[in-house]
């Protein structure tokens, strides 16, 4: 069970926000040129990553979510680590679209265990309509 904050008011100690066992890291979102699908070009935009654990091992079978809307049309994807190498043993990879399209914080990617349980809060993240930026790397911490 995540551990809460309290904040004191008059009424006494209340619970705020509680800490979630995840955070993304600090590094990301990096964009990058897509590099695991060179033959596709500006024909994908995705973002993808890996979760690590306290000591920095990738964690394998969590479930990756990516909601929001995208160039007007509903978005609710579904990844699990582990499934792509190509970002590393605990990778994940979620194609968002087949084309390359300007988004600011309209998408957001929340960690959950196999159970379900929600491991992070969700995190916005904006797309850039440039061949450069197509691929989205966003990795989560243990706290």
């Amino acid at each position: 069970e995540a551990e809460a904050r309290w904040q004191a008011t008059t009424a006494g100690f209340v619970p705020t926000q509680p800490i979630l066992p995840y955070t993304i890291q600090p590094s990301t979102p990096a964009y990058l040129q897509n590099f695991a699908h060179p033959e596709a070009g500006c024909n994908w935009m995705g973002v993808a990553g890996q979760v690590f654990d306290r000591s920095g091992k990738p964690i394998p079978n969590m479930v990756v979510v990516v909601d929001g809307v995208l160039n007007n049309t509903t978005v609710d994807l579904i990844g699990l680590t582990g499934l792509n190498n190509a970002y590393g043993p605990g990778g994940f990879e979620i194609q968002l679209a087949n084309a390359v399209i300007n988004s600011s914080n309209t998408l957001a990617i929340t960690l959950y265990d196999l159970a379900g349980s929600t491991m992070t809060y969700p995190f916005a993240f904006s797309t850039y309509a440039d061949c450069s930026k197509n691929l989205i790397l966003i990795n989560f911490n243990q706290r």
